[in-house]
């Protein structure tokens, strides 16, 4: 979708900072290594830090890193991951987006009188006492705004998870404490076995002795 906006050679030789290195960032972040961009990671977690500098990416401050940056990327799920001091530090002309993300995850409610358009792909933002940057999507996730969504290869998966958690709340009912509970690894891999018999694979067996 952003090369759809930008155009189809955005991202080589540009220098993209991606904000968030859960599984969206880090996706994203391998993608636009292979078509030519120059990454950088920030994310507040110094073991998320540490396993993008060994997927091959630079880990540093956000602050240092949005004004040598070309292309921002919200990927965290969190309300005001941008704040307004981050956009006034952006450099002139950048491109920022949210992939994948929430409302306000860029805040453009401190920015006054900003007012969204419904299927604005891009426009021209002038932040206060800051640069004029261009914002894809109104700030929403750009994906599934300006976008078709996510393809659904991604979502049957997704699904799938969700199926299993109701699964398992159904077969415990009664029984948890209140709280958040992890999905135990058999139902990734009751999720995984399935996905890959579909597409035409499978995983390999396990020798008795040693279970590899």
């Amino acid at each position: 979708t952003m090369q759809d906006i930008l155009g189809a050679r955005a991202f080589d030789g540009a220098r993209v900072t991606v904000v968030g290195y859960g599984p969206v960032g880090r996706g994203f972040a391998m993608r636009i290594r292979a078509l030519g961009a120059q990454v950088t990671i920030c994310d507040t977690d110094p073991v998320a830090a540490l396993r993008a500098v060994f997927d091959g990416f630079a880990a540093t401050d956000i602050d240092e890193a949005l004004p040598q940056s070309d292309i921002v990327v919200s990927a965290t799920g969190v309300r005001h991951t941008i704040a307004l001091e981050h956009l006034r530090r952006m450099r002139q002309g950048a491109a920022l987006a949210v992939i994948g993300g929430i409302a306000n995850e860029i805040a453009l409610d401190d920015i006054p009188d900003f007012h969204g358009e419904p299927g604005t792909r891009i426009r021209d933002l002038a932040v206060p006492e800051g640069p004029v940057i261009r914002l894809l999507a109104e700030g929403d996730g750009v994906n599934y705004t300006a976008g078709g969504g996510n393809p659904i290869e991604i979502m049957d998966l997704s699904f799938a998870v969700q199926v299993s958690a109701v699964d398992y709340l159904w077969r415990t009912r009664g029984t948890l404490a209140p709280g958040l509970h992890r999905l135990n690894a058999d139902a990734d891999r009751r999720i995984a076995a399935m996905a890959l018999s579909v597409r035409g694979f499978r995983a390999s067996h396990a020798v008795a002795d040693n279970g590899y």
